[in-house]
């Protein structure tokens, strides 16, 4: 599997809220930053970020690039629920998988 086939396979596990697939491919050292979130560990991340896919109409990959050696680049439009549409970049460590 491909770094960037582990980023696909943890959004689509993120969107069906299959916490057991996602436990399988984020490694136990996951470093996750959002707009609300900078820098939360594993833990932190299936505590605060993985039960709300419930908020998003829409979300799909617009790009997901190797960069480096290791990660990937991921932008995401997402159609939030509670806001105004919105686009964002990612910057995702390809080694996820444990």
């Amino acid at each position: 599997m491909t770094n960037t086939d582990i980023v696909r396979a943890c959004l689509e596990s993120y969107l069906a809220q299959d916490r057991e697939a996602a436990e399988r491919l984020i490694a136990d050292d996951y470093v996750f930053s959002s707009p609300q979130d900078d820098r939360i560990d594993r833990a932190a991340f299936f505590e605060r970020c993985f039960p709300t896919a419930h908020r998003f109409r829409t979300q799909e990959i617009l790009h997901l690039v190797p960069a480096g050696s290791d990660d990937v680049f991921v932008r995401v439009p997402a159609d939030d629920r509670r806001a105004l549409p919105q686009r964002r970049g990612e910057h995702r460590p390809g080694r996820q998988h444990q």
